[in-house]
């Protein structure tokens, strides 16, 4: 049309058409290819920002790192490498921003001069910072895709800091994982050194007198502490001869201990034998077996006494030795002071049983009806003499004459026999229980005057008939052949412990079968106190 409008043919037209289509086809082509250029140079600017990105978040991992070492020089290091990496991943992202937005130039341009005042504003400040980096890069004198290699060369070089700097972090973390398994390790062995150093009881050793044990204890605790301040430290040797030391000190306070501990139990053994010998010497003067002992004593003591004076001696298997003796010394006089006492036990046995011997016969001796002391017949077999002999009652003459029933005047008694007591007259006296001599006969009766006829008859009172005495036995004999057994242990004093008693024997002659080993183990049941059990011996 307007072709027309000029003067021009249709045709001349035509091809104006034509050509403009082609041209808007070129220009559409183009701007598909620079679409799909700019999405690729998109997607390449995503990537390599993804991995400026990732290399910044490995710098600040390795910051963190670099905080936890302990050691201060490698801290250091790792921060400055990690700082140095970072550093160029952010050249690396600025330059490659840079690149990226001269596409959008010819946008910022045409926004600075249309549009509001604001995005003119930011436009002419972005355009400015494009055309000094593109001067910047222009005046490299390289082409676009060398430019590209460089870029890509930097961000390369960036990114091998970044894994320079974490192996160097491997290194130190791996110092520090092994300083760890040794502070740990360390400190469990510390910690063992303090229980097996608190096991020891100081309070005893002090009370005893002995000092040596507090000293070495003192000193294994400083050790132990100054252990404690090693483990800080960077260095493990260091650490692990503190370490050592603390646990050779340990050792050394525990083997004091254990010596010093055999010493107290040395002499504690030493004042148990020497009261033990006390109670022996004190039972030997009671028994009456001081003179058989006295040896023996003294050669205890003088042992008790060496090994007194090898108290202080710094071998302590000196003490122990010297202990072992006395204490043999003293066991002993022991074994002959119970030597002893079974051999006094059995002579009184022995001499029990021959006293019982001797009543038991005198009883089978005495077993008739007649004592044997009063069967006093002559050897030949003539009558035997009786027990007693009752003396008749003597007929007085009374003269009754010119008394007859009515007289109220009673003629006065004739005198007594002085030899007889308060009896009346004309009666004697028996004699109860005496016998008469040898050659005494017994007197024949008298014949009774015969009294007046007008006198009554009064018979004479009669006189006691005696009983016979019973047999006479030996005291000793019928007392133990009448006595119980709970009248023999209430005569004893025995009563507390009448029950264990009576549970062991039913009678006398069972106690008499009691061997030393059965008294010695109702003593133990009964629980009798030491001089009721030597009183229960001494009447067995």
């Amino acid at each position: 049309v307007a072709a027309i409008a000029l003067g021009g043919s249709a045709a001349a037209a035509a091809e104006a058409i034509v050509a403009f289509r082609a041209a808007a086809d070129r220009a559409k082509k183009i701007v598909a290819a620079a679409v799909a250029q700019k999405e690729e140079a998109y997607r390449i600017r995503a990537s390599l920002l993804s991995e400026i990105d990732s290399g910044n978040e490995r710098c600040s991992a390795l910051a963190d790192v670099a905080n936890s070492l302990y050691d201060p020089k490698d801290c250091e290091a790792l921060r400055k490498s990690a700082a140095d990496a970072e550093a160029a991943l952010t050249a690396c992202r600025v330059e490659l921003l840079t690149v990226a937005n001269q596409w959008e130039s010819a946008t910022l341009a045409f926004t600075s001069e249309q549009g509001p005042h604001s995005l003119r504003r930011a436009g002419t400040k972005a355009n400015l910072t494009n055309q000094h980096s593109s001067r910047a890069l222009a005046s490299s004198g390289m082409t676009p895709e060398e430019a590209n290699a460089a870029r890509r060369e930097r961000l390369t070089a960036a990114l091998a800091l970044v894994r320079s700097a974490e192996q160097v972090s491997v290194a130190m973390l791996e110092r520090k994982r092994a300083m760890d398994e040794a502070r740990a390790e360390f400190q469990g062995s510390l910690d063992l050194a303090s229980e097996r150093l608190s096991a020891i009881q100081v309070d005893v050793f002090i009370i005893a007198g002995i000092k040596t044990v507090s000293s070495a204890v003192a000193a294994a605790r400083d050790a132990i502490f100054a252990a404690q301040k090693a483990l800080q430290a960077i260095d493990p040797d260091p650490v692990k001869a503190a370490v050592e030391a603390a646990t050779a000190s340990v050792e050394t306070a525990l083997a004091t201990a254990q010596s010093e501990a055999a010493r107290l139990a040395a002499m504690v053994t030493l004042d148990e034998s020497e009261k033990t010998l006390v109670e022996i010497q004190y039972q030997a003067q009671t028994a009456g077996f001081e003179e058989k002992l006295t040896p023996a004593i003294a050669v205890a003591e003088d042992a008790i006494a060496t090994a007194r004076q090898a108290c202080a001696y710094p071998n302590v298997h000196v003490l122990q030795t010297s202990t072992q003796r006395a204490v043999d010394a003293v066991n002993g006089c022991g074994e002959l002071l119970e030597a002893e006492q079974a051999r006094k036990r059995a002579e009184e046995k022995a001499r029990f049983n021959k006293l019982l011997g001797r009543f038991q016969k005198m009883d089978a001796d005495n077993s008739g009806s007649v004592p044997h002391f009063a069967r006093r017949g002559k050897a030949g077999g003539g009558a035997a003499k009786p027990l007693f002999r009752v003396k008749r009652v003597n007929v007085v003459d009374e003269n009754v004459a010119g008394v007859g029933s009515g007289c109220d005047v009673v003629p006065p008694p004739e005198e007594s026999d002085p030899a007889g007591d308060d009896e009346p007259a004309g009666v004697a006296t028996p004699s109860i229980g005496a016998a008469p001599g040898p050659d005494a006969a017994p007197t024949p009766p008298q014949p009774a005057p015969q009294l007046a006829a007008a006198a009554p008859t009064t018979p004479p009172p009669a006189a006691p008939q005696p009983t016979a005495a019973p047999p006479h036995t030996n005291g000793a004999a019928a007392a133990a052949a009448d006595t119980s057994l709970e009248e023999w242990i209430e005569a004893n004093k025995l009563t507390k412990y009448a029950a264990e008693i009576c549970a062991m024997a039913d009678s006398l002659d069972d106690l008499r079968e009691m061997t030393d080993d059965d008294a010695e183990e109702l003593i133990r049941e009964c629980g009798m106190a030491r001089l009721a059990a030597r009183r229960f011996k001494r009447c067995l």
